[in-house]
């Protein structure tokens, strides 16, 4: 069962405003003092445009007088606009297809909030990288590099595994975490999901998994997941980590992907991981 996110769960929520007579110098400052990175241009209560703090950069650097620019001279338009109840894959293709990095959120003809790539991104990683996953495999873990020169950006680790009934329950005694929906059938089956689910805990826990096979001493520094899907009890989860960016000082930042049994997305999101010479051993 797919766990759909919609675009009012995730969007900005304040949502400023100019009309289409204002000033550059006007937009700059409601920028400012709103601390947000866009504006929307209003004609008559309709949106007619969105103006971005890049945008103004772009004015200033080429010499423009802010009090004398309309912001219907630089405003980008027509604005793109998605129903807040759609889902956060609709406002991708609408990004996608369009070239842009903002969709303004409608709710009937209120304006709600505004989306952009960055929050897009926290839940859709695939929204910015191509799947590194390629499961069917019986491996339990592996390290592909794929420049063959030791670490870099581009290399995969990956790691597979099923988990049982009898992992769950122990790791719902070590965490302390009995919620009745992981342990109880019959209480289970009355939920959304039909029936008992893994801790997303412990599925998140190969992702772990498939960092300590990176090569040296691994230490994991942050990460932020997105849960989209729910693993069932004797699930094989397969998790794959591509290094996208050496952000030096032995640290890396990784995109992470799990999939079910069915290649469906059940966690997604980025980890940075401090990689340093293993320790030598007798």
């Amino acid at each position: 069962m797919q766990i759909e996110t919609l675009v009012e769960d995730v969007m900005h929520q304040t949502v400023e405003t100019v009309s289409a007579a204002a000033t550059a110098r006007t937009a700059a400052e409601r920028l400012r003092d709103a601390e947000v990175g866009s504006i929307v241009v209003t004609r008559e209560g309709s949106p007619a445009g969105i103006i971005t703090d890049g945008d103004i950069v772009r004015l200033v650097a080429n010499g423009a007088n802010l009090d004398e620019v309309e912001v219907t001279a630089f405003m980008s338009s027509p604005v793109r606009t998605i129903a807040g109840d759609a889902s956060v894959e609709d406002a991708a293709d609408i990004l996608r297809e369009h070239g842009i990095d903002q969709v303004v959120v409608t709710k009937g003809e209120s304006l709600v909030g505004v989306l952009s790539i960055r929050e897009l991104s926290y839940y859709l990683p695939q929204f910015l990288f191509e799947s590194v996953i390629d499961t069917g495999e019986e491996w339990a873990g592996g390290y592909e590099d794929r420049d063959d020169a030791g670490l870099s950006v581009g290399d995969v680790v990956r790691f597979s595994q099923s988990i049982s009934d009898e992992e769950v329950r122990r790791f719902a005694e070590i965490s302390g975490d009995e919620n009745p929906l992981h342990l109880d059938d019959a209480y289970a089956s009355q939920t959304r999901f039909g029936g008992r689910i893994v801790h997303g805990a412990l599925v998140s826990s190969a992702v772990s998994a498939a960092l300590a096979r990176l090569p040296g001493l691994v230490i994991f520094l942050s990460q932020n997941l997105t849960f989209r899907a729910p693993v069932h009890i004797g699930d094989r989860v397969t998790a794959a980590c591509e290094v996208i960016e050496n952000i030096g000082r032995g640290r890396y930042r990784l995109k992470v992907e799990v999939t079910d049994p069915e290649d469906e997305q059940v966690i997604t999101g980025e980890a940075t991981v401090l990689v340093e010479a293993a320790p030598a051993t007798e």
